[in-house]
């Protein structure tokens, strides 16, 4: 049965034996067929050639004795009287001097009342080779397993649920603190550590992230037999195995110590955050204490220091020409100080009045707002040239945010009076996410910006600019309210720039 061109010319039957021809030679199996009543050679094909060193001439038609595949007849005779045994290793003569290992199935065959047998050979030292190759492989992966702190593994989850490990590294043992009848293999073992409440979820996480083909990061804790709890910590890598199950690889790792420092670390954070809201709380009661004397005091002294400014102005008026030239002196000055002192209170009280409102926050629009201030000041009646730029809305108490508007302009006016051609620009800066009120005035040393929003101080103690400093101190307070922020920048003789910034709506 050699290798034989089809010829498109030929019967048939002549063209199929060929095409068999055809197929037998170019089969990757080492195949021959022999006579099983003498070890004839009737045909082999390519790879037998390679596989036993022999061309095909000098093989067909000859004994498997004569080709020293076997030693003598009694050799061939003990073979095929065996049952057929898949891993059983022959040894061949062929090519002497040298041997090939080798393991060899047939199969009987009959043909005209005889019986022929086809013969399998497959190379065992090729198998051989690479089964030390894969050894050699597991030995390195169980050395580096070794010295690993945890469990490396590669574990094959079938698609009926069930569990099979290919490898798992030795340190499972003492981690799972397996007896000696239990295997470090065996899943049933393994997994009856985890504890109860967290199976279900462990096994549901890993069934997910392995339909979505994504790592499995979990934590779960471990019930060992000496009745000590762990957590362990699992990071696995799925691949889909060609029968719909999933092979997975990964890490197990013992995070108990991990666990009690976050425990203890949170029950920290916990405790501080519980001191913070109780100091919160007393500071607040404080602050709230606080205020109400303040309120009491700046509303309370009101009456009587009304009562020494009318007494102290009525006997300037009744008694004046009576008196030295130091006394009426010293009366004046009197009425200036209380007239100043009650400014100072009613200014006082504004200010209490910001930090004590209740905020009722809704959309405003800072355009007509704007707008409505300005024309209650007279800005444009004064000369002022006003400048309103379109405001975007604001979300804020529209009450305060006016008052913040009124003091902003009010400022801005008062300092630019007395130039020339007095200008105020009321706009928004985008970059800044705020609104800005800029002037021409006299402007200030930006070194001294800090005082601006303090209560009652003053950068100009110029007559021709009034005030007791502490509408700026309101606009920072109504900024604060609103979850934002004032800021100026200024250089002396070149007007100044305040901004305005209030939280965004919720």
């Amino acid at each position: 049965m050699a290798l034989r061109d089809c010829d498109a010319a030929a019967s048939p039957p002549d063209r199929c034996n060929a095409a068999l021809g055809a197929v037998f030679d170019a089969m990757p199996a080492a195949l021959a067929v022999t006579r099983r009543r003498d070890g004839m050679v009737l045909a082999v094909n390519q790879a037998w050639c390679a596989l036993l060193q022999l061309p095909r001439e000098a093989a067909v038609g000859r004994t498997s004795i004569e080709l020293g595949v076997w030693r003598d007849e009694a050799s061939r005779q003990r073979y095929f009287a065996r049952p057929q045994d898949p891993q059983r290793i022959l040894t061949f003569l062929a090519g002497t001097p040298h041997q090939r290992r080798v393991r060899m199935r047939s199969a009987p065959l009959r043909v005209d009342d005889e019986e022929w047998v086809l013969v399998t050979i497959t190379d065992a030292e090729a198998e051989a080779q690479a089964q030390s190759r894969l050894e050699e492989q597991r030995g390195l992966l169980e050395r580096i397993a070794a010295h690993v702190p945890g469990m490396t593994y590669l574990a094959w989850r079938k698609k009926d649920g069930n569990t099979e490990f290919v490898f798992i590294s030795d340190v499972a043992r003492s981690m799972m603190q397996l007896a000696p009848h239990e295997h470090t293999d065996d899943p049933k073992a393994l997994f009856s550590r985890i504890h109860p409440d967290d199976r279900e979820a462990v096994f549901a996480g890993l069934d997910e992230a392995g339909r979505e083909g994504r790592c499995y990061h979990g934590h779960y804790r471990v019930c060992l037999p000496d009745g000590q709890l762990r957590w362990h910590q699992t990071d696995a890598t799925p691949t889909p195995a060609p029968d719909g199950g999933t092979l997975w690889h990964g890490f197990t790792s013992d995070v108990t110590a991990q666990q009690q420092v976050q425990a203890e670390i949170e029950a920290a954070n916990a405790t501080l955050e519980r001191h913070v809201a109780e100091r919160t709380a007393d500071l607040q009661r404080t602050l709230g204490d606080m205020e109400a004397v303040a309120y009491s005091i700046a509303h309370d002294l009101r009456t009587p220091l009304r009562s020494i400014n009318g007494f102290a102005a009525l006997v300037h008026k009744e008694e004046g020409s009576a008196l030295s030239s130091a006394g009426r002196h010293a009366l004046e000055r009197i009425v200036q100080a209380s007239a100043r002192m009650g400014r100072m209170l009613s200014d006082l009280l504004a200010l209490l009045e910001v930090v004590r409102l209740d905020l009722h926050p809704a959309e405003v629009d800072m355009t007509s707002l704007a707008d409505s201030v300005a024309t209650a000041q007279g800005l444009r009646a004064s000369g002022v040239q006003l400048q309103l730029e379109p405001l975007p809305t604001a979300w804020g108490d529209a009450a305060l945010l006016r008052q913040a508007l009124h003091h902003l302009l009010d400022n801005a006016h008062k300092f630019s009076s007395q130039v020339p051609s007095p200008r105020i620009q009321v706009d928004y800066d985008a970059k800044q996410r705020a609104y800005r009120v800029s002037d021409n005035g006299v402007g200030f040393d930006p070194a001294l910006s800090p005082r601006l929003f303090e209560p009652f101080q003053r950068l100009h103690n110029d007559p021709a600019h009034p005030g007791l400093g502490i509408g700026l101190a309101i606009v920072a307070r109504i900024a604060q309210r609103h979850g934002g922020r004032v800021w100026a920048e200024s250089s002396p003789g070149a007007g100044a720039t305040f901004w305005l910034r209030v939280c965004e709506r919720p």
